[in-house]
């Protein structure tokens, strides 16, 4: 069973002020992707040790930039969610302001070569439903290395769950929901009187992924349409799948990229 541990269980320095960031306005955006970066044992058998772990992390950032752990919340290969800043503040983490004001920074505790363990990737989704559920986190789950400004592999080897929708809690994410807000991309609005958005002129692809702030338009729309997809502003592997699905229904013919036709039929085409 996913639990959270609280600072006081992990052993985390006094010192440190989580609220030296001030609090968060992550309704705006979500929650940004992480990892260690460098070498992490996924196969420790003793919990105790990802305490020591946490205590680490925590140790170099007050000796480094920070007045306290950088991260909003950290999840061990045994699935547990480590409470950094917690619910209430700015992370120092996600490496601009505007990206700290709007996203929650969630770790996972593995570096490189690591890939996540299942019960990690479980606890990511937890708590990324809970923040839902209390009405404190958008709708927006992107990678560190998404953050405009930023040149990093982070989150590395938990960037494709990212991109394929495997950390996105289907049930807290209904279709009514509005289209998130995802800093630092200003996506244009629909045009007055309704109708189709002016198509940005760029084709969505895949590979490589198509990455724009039109993306997010569209995936948007498709969401509010029905369909289970992502909005992070990544044309990848989910959002062309969708599409090609979308593009058969409609009589499009079928290349799983987003053009003008197919971008005017995502708002023009009757929904069935």
């Amino acid at each position: 069973m996913v639990r959270y541990v609280q600072r006081s269980e992990w052993g985390a320095d006094p010192s440190g002020r989580p609220e030296h960031n001030g609090p968060i306005h992550a309704q705006t955006g979500g929650v940004c992707i992480h990892y260690v970066g460098s070498r992490v044992s996924q196969g420790v058998s003793n919990h105790n040790e990802c305490n020591n772990i946490v205590r680490g992390i925590q140790a170099g950032h007050l000796q480094g930039e920070y007045r306290d752990i950088a991260y909003s919340f950290l999840v061990c290969t045994h699935g547990y969610i480590f409470i950094g800043r917690g619910f209430e503040y700015r992370s120092g983490a996600n490496g601009t302001n505007l990206a700290n004001d709007a996203y929650f920074a969630v770790c996972g505790l593995l570096g490189v070569p690591d890939n996540p363990s299942a019960t990690m990737l479980t606890g990511i989704r937890q708590v990324i439903r809970d923040l839902r559920s209390m009405d404190l986190a958008g709708y927006g789950i992107i990678g560190h290395q998404s953050v405009e400004g930023i040149d990093t592999a982070c989150p590395g080897s938990l960037q494709p769950y990212v991109q394929d929708g495997t950390l996105n809690p289907p049930d807290t994410l209904p279709p009514t929901d509005p289209l998130p807000i995802v800093p630092p991309v200003d996506p244009p609005g629909p045009p007055p009187g309704g109708g189709a958005p002016t198509w940005p002129g760029v084709l969505f692809t895949n590979p490589p992924p198509t990455e724009h702030d039109g993306v997010i338009l569209w995936q948007g729309r498709m969401l509010e349409r029905g369909w289970n997809i992502t909005v992070d502003g990544i044309y990848g592997d989910q959002s062309q799948q969708v599409c090609e699905q979308f593009q058969a229904e409609k009589g499009l013919a079928v290349d799983g990229i987003v053009g003008p036709q197919t971008w005017a039929a995502t708002w023009e085409a009757p929904i069935t």
